[in-house]
């Protein structure tokens, strides 16, 4: 039933989850629609002081529920609004947020960037680089913001050579409509591919790049995989291994 007003005003780091209807309590998950904040108030002043490894935790996040959100194909035009909101934030504000987090325009971009894209993937179904870090966050107490950070881009690349999953929109989104025009159709999906990845460049110096670089034991990564393959949402274990070896090794996916 409804509860008492909630009211949200987000510090950073920002789990990505302030925002969204749902919440965790000691490790049991609830998820409800009267858990939406009934205000989200994002204000310069409680993000201040905040480092370059918390502000790329917080685009981590940001980019990981985004993107997901973008190509998984249970989407609606709310949703692609708060999407496309929170990519084309990102992509104009996060190497100024990670190298000067003290610059209020791009701290506050990061904050919104979050929040819309914690809204936009909690109204969908939960996304498979989200899972495996959570379930390696669950084995080693790492932040799920690092893990995501790591896991997303082989994700992407998994999907971009099995050719679905990455909307040419994702592109137009990222670039804008002359970019978007300028590129041949059947490019579009690998130049978007392309962009996030400079993009991610950002974390370089900040953020671990890849899962040997964290310290995640490797015998953890079978684990993970079988727990998310076991679930009831369908994820396949091989797709699972090949993700997280790739983030392992922090090598492309072929």
């Amino acid at each position: 039933k409804r509860l008492k007003p909630l009211v949200v005003i987000p510090t950073i780091p920002l789990n990505g989850y302030e925002c969204a209807g749902s919440a965790t309590i000691d490790r049991r998950y609830f998820k409800s629609d009267y858990l939406y904040p009934d205000l989200i108030v994002i204000d310069p002043r409680t993000a201040s002081g905040c480092c370059a490894r918390y502000m790329a935790e917080t685009a981590a996040v940001a980019m990981a529920h985004a993107l997901e959100v973008s190509t998984s194909g249970d989407f609606n035009l709310m949703c692609d609004v708060y999407v496309n909101t929170s990519i084309q934030l990102l992509y104009e504000n996060l190497a100024t947020a990670i190298k000067r987090p003290g610059n209020k325009k791009a701290r506050m971009a990061i904050a919104n960037a979050s929040a819309m894209a914690g809204i936009a993937y909690s109204n969908s179904r939960p996304g498979l680089v989200q899972e495996l870090a959570h379930a390696l966050a669950d084995a080693t107490n790492h932040s799920p913001g690092v893990l995501m950070g790591i896991i997303l881009p082989h994700e992407l690349e998994l999907k971009l050579s099995k050719k679905a999953g990455i909307r040419p929109d994702l592109l137009l989104a990222l670039a804008g409509p002359d970019e978007y025009s300028a590129a041949p159709e059947r490019e579009r999906a690998a130049k978007a591919l392309s962009i996030v990845k400079k993009m991610q460049g950002a974390f370089k110096g900040v953020l671990p790049l890849s899962l040997r670089d964290l310290a995640v034991p490797e015998y953890l990564l079978e684990q993970a995989a079988r727990k998310i393959a076991d679930s009831s949402m369908g994820f396949n274990l091989k797709e699972c291994m090949t993700i997280l070896r790739r983030a392992w090794d922090g090598a492309p996916a072929q």
